[in-house]
């Protein structure tokens, strides 16, 4: 999704392809060609083992494209400094780093909602979200705290490095069993990263992986 949002692509969008065949083959191709240069046992690694190995030694110098921590760029949190900056350009500009993180919000079964309504709130003011919420270990997502020069100070200037990712990012699909799509095509072109089934199969399958899967989805569309 990444790398098709970064040549202006639109992956997840016409309900049959995820891109038109021809692209995803390119942008698959592109992935084996650049997993030669990394180590095989980083395929089973998400993008906080790979921090954690960037951290604790020297064996990696560089990857171009992961979802970013903050806790990394901040002095004794590992042996070495993580640098974040901005995502490689195809000729577009630093544009598609996708951008991810976690919600947060009320169950139906709480008990004092307003209780917990409360704590959200102090949570995202922006106070909290520039000091204690980045001190205590958290990533805020207000605004105000990834311009704020002392935060920046405390991290490396991992939030002002990286802003302009979030600001050309691209948000990825929200509708009913996007996530299961997701998954199950990651294994699909897994295969063919390990060289255990050919890109245009690969390209067949998570096609029509999305195919299936919004049909079984259809009722909450």
């Amino acid at each position: 999704m990444t790398l098709a949002a970064n040549r202006r692509l639109d992956p997840y969008s016409n309900g049959e392809t995820v891109l038109a065949q021809k692209d995803s083959a390119e942008i698959l191709e592109f992935i084996i060609a650049l997993a030669k240069f990394g180590p095989s046992q980083t395929f089973d690694w998400n993008p906080i083992n790979l921090l954690d190995e960037m951290g604790s030694s020297n064996n990696l110098l560089y990857c171009p494209s992961l979802f970013g921590y903050s806790n990394y760029s901040v002095e004794g949190f590992r042996d070495h400094l993580v640098e974040f900056g901005q995502i490689p350009s195809s000729g577009f500009g630093h544009v598609g780093a996708i951008i991810g993180g976690a919600g947060i919000g009320i169950t139906k079964s709480c008990k004092n909602p307003e209780v917990a309504a409360n704590v959200i709130e102090i949570l995202g003011s922006p106070k909290i979200q520039r000091t204690l919420y980045q001190t205590l270990g958290g990533q805020p997502g207000h605004r105000g705290a990834w311009v704020d020069s002392e935060i920046n100070i405390r991290t490396n200037n991992f939030f002002a490095n990286t802003l302009e990712n979030l600001d050309n990012g691209y948000l990825r699909p929200r509708f009913p069993g996007f996530i299961q799509i997701q998954t199950d095509c990651g294994d699909a072109m897994a295969e063919a990263v390990y060289g255990k089934t050919s890109v245009a199969k690969a390209v067949d399958a998570i096609d029509a992986i999305y195919r299936k899967k919004l049909k079984e989805w259809a009722q909450y569309l």
